[in-house]
């Protein structure tokens, strides 16, 4: 951009002290819709690479080699996730730049109004080899941190002051995880949720979100054609009931229990590997070593769960209980594992597979629940207890299920709130820490 148009949009800066009709700040909301469509290419570009990565390493590559059907093969999966366990590690090696998790991502926005790009381009790069070698992990947290960099880069890069660069930064998540959600409102409310306690966030940087989460999914789905949650079938939901409602507030509470499990599970592995971080490639090949040996054997576990999460709802009934639960529990497990040892990836697919498979285990228990009642208010639940932004699990819960639903999730997702609110997933004394994870 000339020199000059940088001037201008510097005027359009501090976006708070502007009327909403100025034409400075509607000029900034023109320049965020520019950014949301840079985000919406990034996060075409990301998984353009990722999923032919996936395909290629657990696919064609056993198929070429004739060792069969992976992740099954344990030699093979063990194999592959040692390599990228490796790969992990050098980059932690010779970058200097330790993985952080959503929660950090977000708090050093709030608090820095900017995300360092250097860290956060590394931070994606890093999450993808990390999914791309079946790391238990979702692609939330990578897509953050580089459209983090991006959007700051590009404000830095025009000269804006700080508020600028927030406002440049602040629409570039929004149009990552617009994109990502099939949601233009859900970052936006998550992020100004998030604050709301710090009171760090102007809501004035709402309106140029949701309009770079708009622009940044119609690139997207122009490309892809990809609907959040489109590929799933659910089980029937027949509509609402009063009684439904006095469920919800139990399954809220189990939801909670989960979310619990995964914040403690996280705290504990993270004060277990910090006396490690100087050893990079070690944590890097450990956490390939439990992902491949468990991988082996219960390849349902591995990834971000994204595309497993039909198979638990198709084969509950078969699986069981008692098989369900383990799986809730593992998958908690693993992707911790991978957090904890440097494989950077988001937390939010893993947490939505725990969710489902412990709903789908509570309807086998409480038959005369629908099933559908129970994988939206324990998954709610177990969401809103890590992420502590209630309104947005709604929102996500709401775009994922049916609108039907939505009375039961608010139930459970206050529920839940209320029971975990004081409990952050980053401990007080570490928070927005520089102790990776």
């Amino acid at each position: 951009m000339p020199d000059g148009d940088a001037g201008k949009v510097q005027e359009v800066c501090p976006p708070q002290e502007l009327p909403l009709t100025d034409r400075r700040y509607i000029g900034l909301m023109v320049m965020c819709a520019l950014v949301g469509v840079v985000a919406g290419l990034l996060v075409t570009v990301f998984f353009s690479i990722v999923t032919p990565g996936i395909n290629f390493l657990w696919t064609d590559l056993p198929e070429q080699l004739g060792v069969g059907e992976a992740p099954s093969i344990y030699y093979y999966t063990i194999g592959m996730c040692l390599v990228g366990g490796l790969i992990v590690g050098l980059i932690v090696k010779y970058t200097k730049e330790p993985a952080t998790i959503l929660a950090e991502e977000m708090d050093e926005v709030a608090s820095e109004m900017r995300m360092a790009p250097r860290k956060g381009i590394v931070n994606m790069v890093r999450g993808m080899v990390a999914l791309i070698f079946g790391g238990a992990v979702g692609p939330e947290g990578p897509l953050v941190a580089g459209s983090g960099a991006v959007g700051t880069w590009l404000g830095e890069r025009q000269k804006l002051p700080k508020t600028g660069v927030m406002a440049y930064t602040f629409s570039s998540l929004c149009g990552v995880m617009g994109t990502f959600f099939g949601s233009p409102f859900a970052m936006p409310i998550l992020t100004i949720e998030g604050s709301l306690e710090k009171g760090k966030m102007s809501w004035r940087l709402l309106l140029p979100g949701i309009i770079a989460a708009t622009t940044g999914y119609a690139v997207f789905y122009y490309f892809t054609k990809y609907v959040f949650g489109g590929e799933y079938i659910f089980p029937p939901y027949e509509g609402l009931a009063l009684v439904h409602l006095l469920y919800a507030v139990l399954l809220g509470a189990i939801g909670a229990g989960v979310g619990l499990l995964f914040i403690y599970t996280y705290q504990g592995m993270r004060r277990a590997s910090a006396p490690f971080k100087k050893y990079p490639l070690t944590l890097g090949l450990v956490g390939g070593l439990v992902l491949g040996v468990i991988g082996s054997f219960i390849p349902l576990v591995m990834f971000s769960g994204e595309h497993q999460i039909q198979e638990v709802i198709d084969d509950a009934a078969e699986m069981g209980v008692l098989v369900l639960l383990f799986l809730a529990l593992l998958k908690i497990f693993l992707s911790n594992v991978c957090i904890s040892t440097g494989w950077a990836g988001g937390y939010i697919f893993p947490l939505l597979f725990s969710g489902l498979a412990m709903g789908m285990a509570v309807s086998l228990l409480l038959p005369f629940i629908p099933a559908a009642v129970c994988m939206v208010c324990v998954m709610g639940g177990a969401f809103v207890a890590v992420l502590k932004s209630p309104i947005a699990v709604a929102m996500i819960t709401a775009v994922l299920f049916s609108t039907s639903l939505v009375p039961v999730t608010a139930v459970a997702v206050v529920t839940a709130v209320v029971l975990t609110f004081s409990i952050p997933l980053i401990p007080n004394d570490v928070e927005g820490g520089k102790a990776g994870s």
